[in-house]
């Protein structure tokens, strides 16, 4: 069975704050609830604190460094990232976006069982998501609240740390900056270079071919069937400016042009 794993966070597009709902899809809950003992074992964190990407644990190098593993570690092969941005201060209807964009798309990958597992603070009724969630024609299998001391949080803490870095790179197109992280040993990415090589495939959509990129047509088309990820794997709100609409047009391919 399928399991979305749902957070929140916020973007600012042109000095206005928007909500960043993610879905972090994985088959089963071991590699990422195995990834996070890693974490917390190879950096020697305490049960108390959070794995996420604004962890503070009192040094900068070591919080930068949790987040590397956070993500480049924490999640499979096979595993999808859903991303939706609302317009308004309204997280009910942010939510049921979310919730309907989980549920089309894995209506188009054919999958009939699925569960939903969200973090506290992504809506203030439950029971109003639950009833939303209810009227699908594929209703979810489970609908649940991720406790605090359960295995449910690696999920959430997963994509809580791809929102993170999701946002800033949308904060920070720079160019000119180009710090980088070590995506696999020995082998140093840029952030924006590293979601171009792992995430271009987990988040659903086909991706332009970019002849910068390769010579030839890019395989994500046989891959995926879709022309860009807008409308799947990133769902917008209709309500955003044309210049809010801009500064995340260039993340429809996930080839970002731009880095942290």
């Amino acid at each position: 069975m399928k399991i979305a794993f749902v957070d929140e966070s916020h973007v600012y597009l042109n000095g206005e704050k928007r909500l960043l709902y993610g879905a972090y899809i994985c088959p089963d809950l071991s590699k990422p609830s195995q990834a996070l003992i890693e974490i917390r074992n190879k950096f020697k964190l305490s049960q108390n604190i959070e794995i996420k990407w604004t962890i503070d644990t009192g040094n900068a190098v070591l919080n930068s460094n949790i987040k590397e593993d956070l993500l480049c570690q924490s999640h499979g092969y096979g595993d999808e990232f859903l991303v939706s941005i609302s317009r308004g201060k309204d997280k009910n209807t942010a939510f049921n976006r979310c919730l309907e964009q989980v549920y089309n798309h894995l209506k188009i990958r054919s999958e009939e069982t699925y569960g939903v597992i969200f973090d506290h603070d992504v809506t203030p009724n439950k029971q109003k998501a639950a009833a939303h969630a209810m009227s699908f024609s594929e209703k979810p299998y489970c609908l649940l609240f991720a406790e605090a001391a359960s295995e449910l949080t690696a999920g959430i803490s997963v994509i809580d740390g791809f929102l993170g870095a999701y946002a800033y790179m949308i904060h920070k197109q720079d160019i000119e900056k180009q710090p980088k992280i070590e995506a696999h040993p020995e082998l140093y990415l840029r952030l924006d270079e590293f979601f171009w090589e792992i995430f271009r495939r987990s988040i659903p959509g086909e991706f332009r071919w970019d002849h910068s990129y390769s010579e030839y047509e890019d395989v994500a088309k046989v891959d995926t069937g879709y022309n860009h990820t807008l409308g799947h794997g990133l769902v917008v709100d209709p309500d955003l400016t044309a210049e809010q609409f801009k500064r995340i047009e260039p993340f429809i391919d996930l080839h970002l042009g731009c880095t942290i």
